[in-house]
């Protein structure tokens, strides 16, 4: 794992990450959002009341946009998606603190840069519930979040994903640390720490693999078969980890 992963590491343990616009807007200086709409300017926003829409809800289309959900819900009707970015290459984008619900991907932002998703939960999308940073840059970070019982995967990142309750997760060159995983995280050279679940699926190698409670490890077929550069190490049950 490289500097910059093991710094985002430290940084998601020990603060809630505050990313986007330099600007210190504070409370009175955020934007209100009444309806879905098109975000065209940089800065600080909170949305004002419930919203639903047929297709995107809130479009991202520059750079550094922080968007407070501030406790509502973002529904839609399959179609769409609730927090989405029009343009792979934007970064510095923030979103936390409310609920999307019922659209084809809940947040989709695919190849943003420096992103952080945090306090929101993404439930009952057709497709994603969170997919975002898949630059294979690996600095995206999602915290503290509920993923759960989306139609194809709940989340699916390269980055940083600490203390969320997910149902199903792919990660990628990702540090996945003290999440719940109900039912499966699949993990491609990844640092995997201190996750309980259901099942975990280590796709490829290089990987760690410490201090994880899961009822089942595979790789591959089972049982468990790690190779020399997966260190499987402190994992309940005992019998899963490398010789």
């Amino acid at each position: 794992m490289n500097s910059k992963m093991m710094l985002l590491i430290v940084m998601i343990l020990n603060s809630t990450l505050f990313m986007g616009c330099a600007t210190n807007f504070g409370l009175e200086g955020r934007k209100a959002i009444s309806e879905c709409m098109q975000i065209n300017e940089s800065g600080s926003y909170i949305l004002t009341r419930n919203l639903g829409v047929s297709g995107d809800c809130l479009g991202i289309n520059v750079h550094y946009v922080t968007i407070d959900l501030n406790g509502f819900t973002l529904y839609g009707d399959g179609t769409g998606a609730g927090v989405t970015t029009y343009d792979d290459h934007w970064r510095g984008v923030v979103l936390r603190n409310g609920n999307i619900t019922n659209f084809n991907n809940g947040v989709e932002m695919k190849n943003v840069r420096d992103a952080v998703i945090e306090n929101i939960r993404s439930t009952n999308n057709t497709r994603y519930g969170i997919r975002i940073g898949l630059s294979g840059k690996g600095d995206a970070i999602i915290k503290n979040c509920v993923a759960v019982d989306n139609g194809v995967r709940d989340i699916i990142t390269v980055g940083v994903v600490a203390e969320n309750i997910v149902g199903r997760m792919s990660a990628a060159g990702s540090a996945v640390i003290g999440n719940v995983i109900k039912q499966q995280l699949v993990a491609d050279h990844s640092v995997v720490v201190n996750n309980n679940g259901d099942t975990l699926d280590v796709s490829n190698c290089p990987t760690l693999i410490m201090g994880n409670n899961f009822k089942w490890m595979t790789s591959g077929d089972p049982p468990p078969i790690f190779n020399a550069d997966c260190k499987v190490i402190h994992n309940i049950p005992a019998g899963l980890n490398s010789p």
